[in-house]
């Protein structure tokens, strides 16, 4: 696996530049350029956008490892900006979120106070009556300490399938296999990921795009394509040759589909070291 300081060793010697050079150069001592380049440390953010001009790549190339997005495989007719768009984030995982984006905000996102709202998770209940809680206490005698503890960590898939897993991956092989409660699970995940879906389609008056990422929404195609067949009131057509792939940014949706499906990889990191990039320019 190619790292940062893989990048900055490889980039520095194309460049010619010695470590003390380089280190001279952003006023850092040669100690600390080896350490990045043996990923002993790491570079401050605020020396990120010198040294990618120094390696002559841009910040992005140097965190991700991955030259600017490219939009080639978007056909020129469909290619929009993200403030003309109205895109419903589906952020699937052992922790599981869905976000309306219109025209480059954020208007609503199904996590509330806490991130036990919502859908449901590997082990989240995601939405319940508020009743639910008085219901369990005198039957279960429990009190709430115990019962936010089953809320956040005996619920969601891992509850409804039995307590098998929280894992999809675990949970596939089970309902092959036969077991209604696994498939159960996964059948209350994906009507709840289209709901939301729907719902934040109505709240925007309108969808453009649909983007599943994180560890299920980038990598179970079949989740992807059960929440996809909820939602065919949106005129949706799924590619299903390109929804079997995985690992890259792609378009899962045919070139006549009504709303642009597509899977993006998350990069958390990469995004918080934009963000705060951004705060110390």
């Amino acid at each position: 696996m190619e790292t940062l300081g893989k990048r900055i060793s490889e980039n520095r010697k194309a460049k010619n530049i010695k470590q003390d050079e380089l280190a001279e150069m952003l006023l850092v001592s040669p100690q600390a350029v080896s350490k990045w380049e043996n990923d002993i440390s790491c570079p401050d953010i605020s020396l990120l956008p010198k040294l990618s001009e120094i390696l002559g790549i841009s910040v992005d190339e140097l965190l991700s490892g991955k030259k600017e997005p490219e939009t080639k495989f978007v056909p020129e007719e469909k290619r929009k900006d993200i403030k003309d768009m109205k895109i419903i984030v589906c952020h699937l995982g052992n922790g599981s979120s869905i976000s309306a984006v219109k025209y480059g905000e954020s208007i609503d996102t199904s996590m509330g106070l806490t991130p036990l709202e919502g859908v449901p998770m590997g082990t989240r209940s995601g939405d319940i009556d508020p009743a639910i809680l008085e219901f369990l206490a005198k039957k279960e005698d429990m009190d709430i300490f115990q019962l936010v503890n089953v809320l956040n960590k005996k619920s969601g898939v891992f509850g409804v399938s039995g307590g098998l897993s929280s894992d999809f991956r675990d949970l596939e092989n089970a309902a092959k296999d036969g077991d209604d409660k696994a498939q159960l699970a996964r059948d209350v995940f994906t009507y709840n990921v289209a709901k939301y879906v729907g719902a934040y389609a109505a709240a925007m008056n309108g969808v453009d795009a649909i983007a599943f990422t994180a560890g299920v929404g980038e990598n179970d195609g079949l989740v992807r394509k059960d929440v996809i067949a909820r939602l065919g009131f949106l005129g949706i057509e799924l590619d299903e040759e390109a929804n079997g792939k995985r690992g890259f940014d792609n378009i899962i949706s045919t070139a006549d589909s009504k709303v642009t499906v597509c899977v993006i990889p998350t990069n958390e990191e990469l995004a918080i070291a934009r963000e705060t990039l951004a705060l110390v320019k």
